[in-house]
């Protein structure tokens, strides 16, 4: 198939048989090409530019295709054949120039990531919301997965309305609608559940209500939404409840979403962070002494400058588990800044395994950016856990209170620029610590500087 033109080749199948080259040189062979780029691909292929910004994606009974991006980099707007029904066996291959995509009615499921269409910033389908709830059941195969406007039926999707009728929100199919700006709820919901990722990573969402009869929120189900400024819970509901902007499991004390600029509460009624419960663009935050559990990735914020660790007796979900990552998906990527300060609070016992640390060096976590530690004069502290400092390569000096009395494996583990370590005891009580034997594992420093002496690592 050419373009109008019949200059170039818009796409071959895999039944086409002899060699077809087109005005630039590529050569098509049975369905296989070689490319200029180097390369065998056994595909229908769509390689060439028509003369307009807009590709109709033809349809194969295999669905399967390669889209090479030297193709789609010509076009700004992706469209389907009404001939398609699931959309999958694409491979879009990192093409970032497509903008618009247009999703006909006669399409009934997503069945293909949209990984590489990276700047999607409008997508418009022309069937009913109802039924573009039920095109979409993963998360990664929807076409707003990177960010981008609903438009239904031509109308921009902004304020949400949960009809009365409707009993959950299961699917992930708003999942990265820039364009909503509110959720609400009719009057005498039935709703009961608001699935996983639901409403994850819409960015210009500001208002949220839960109703009284919702009684199961799924994880990350607001995830990575930065501008969640207002959390409602009905007075009536007997699960969840708000409170300083928090969005909280009552019996749990379990905190599930925080608003931006939320405040933990410090009264008991919180003591666990869940999942992807804090994200937004905060540069300080303060964790209670009432903290008792950080549940994975529980906090992300790019522009963070300063943590404040009051929890006095604190725990991690599980060894891998790391309170201040930032491998969400939906993450808001680079440690701009002049880096974080952490002070410990006081009262604090344990620090947790994992607590300040990543498992990865390559991964531009929190742990890279951390300047400083600071405890407070007095500190109560007996326990540095496993990882707790791993991986902190900027960290260049830290001074450990003298009520220590065990370091765990791996506490400071490639901390790469740490070349002064001070202990505020004496040489006997630092001698005296449980310290594991490869604590300090890439660790620079020679010595440790005690108050009367030194003692060499």
């Amino acid at each position: 198939l050419f373009d109008k033109n019949k200059t170039n080749v818009i796409y071959i199948p895999q039944a086409a048989e002899g060699i077809i080259k087109d005005t630039k040189g590529n050569v098509f062979y049975n369905g296989w090409s070689i490319s200029a780029e180097g390369g065998t691909y056994d595909t229908h292929l769509i390689f060439a530019p028509c003369s307009t910004d807009e590709l109709e994606l033809p349809y194969f009974n295999d669905g399967n295709y390669r889209i090479y991006s030297n193709v789609l980099n010509k076009f700004t707007k992706l469209t389907f054949d009404s001939q398609w029904t699931e959309v999958k066996g694409i491979d879009f291959s990192d093409n970032n120039t497509i903008t618009a995509i247009t999703v006909p009615t006669t399409i009934t499921k997503f069945s293909s990531r949209f990984g590489g269409l990276t700047n999607i910033n409008a997508v418009y389908y022309k069937g009913t919301l109802a039924n573009w709830y039920n095109l979409i059941n993963n998360l990664y195969y929807s076409p707003l997965y990177y960010g981008a406007d609903l438009y239904i039926k031509d109308e921009l999707l902004t304020e949400l309305v949960i009809p009365e009728g409707q009993t959950e929100i299961s699917s992930p199919a708003l999942a990265g609608c820039n364009s909503i700006t509110s959720v609400t709820f009719e009057k005498n919901s039935q709703c009961k559940s608001i699935g996983s990722s639901a409403f994850a990573n819409c960015s210009n969402l500001t208002n949220i209500s839960i109703p009284s009869s919702v009684t199961s929120i799924g994880s990350s189900s607001f995830q990575s939404c930065i501008n969640l400024e207002n959390i409602t819970v009905d007075s009536e509901n007997p699960i969840y409840h708000s409170d300083g902007n928090c969005l909280i499991e009552t019996a749990s004390k379990t905190l599930i979403r925080a608003g931006k600029n939320a405040i933990i509460p410090e009264d008991g009624s919180v003591t666990t962070i869940g999942s992807y419960a804090f994200n937004d663009l905060r540069t300080s935050i303060t964790i209670p002494e009432c903290i008792a559990v950080l549940y994975r990735f529980a906090f992300d914020f790019p522009a963070l400058t300063e943590i404040n660790f009051n929890a006095i007796s604190c725990t991690t979900e599980s060894e891998w588990d790391n309170g201040f990552s930032n491998s969400s998906p939906f993450n808001l990527s680079g440690r701009k800044g002049n880096g974080i300060k952490v002070k410990v609070g006081q009262k604090v016992t344990i620090l947790p395994s994992y607590l300040f640390s990543t498992n990865n060096s390559a991964v531009i976590h929190y742990a890279a950016n951390i300047l400083s530690v600071e405890f407070a004069e007095g500190s109560m502290l007996e326990s540095i856990g496993s990882k707790v400092f791993a991986y902190c390569n900027n960290l260049t000096s830290i001074t450990i209170p003298d009520s220590v009395t065990s370091i765990e494996d791996f506490s400071f583990y490639y901390c790469i620029k740490l070349k002064t370590i001070n202990f505020t005891g004496t040489v006997a009580q630092w001698n005296a610590i449980t310290k594991s034997v490869d604590w300090n594992e890439d660790v620079p420093a020679t010595k440790v500087i005690c108050i009367d002496g030194e003692v060499a690592l």
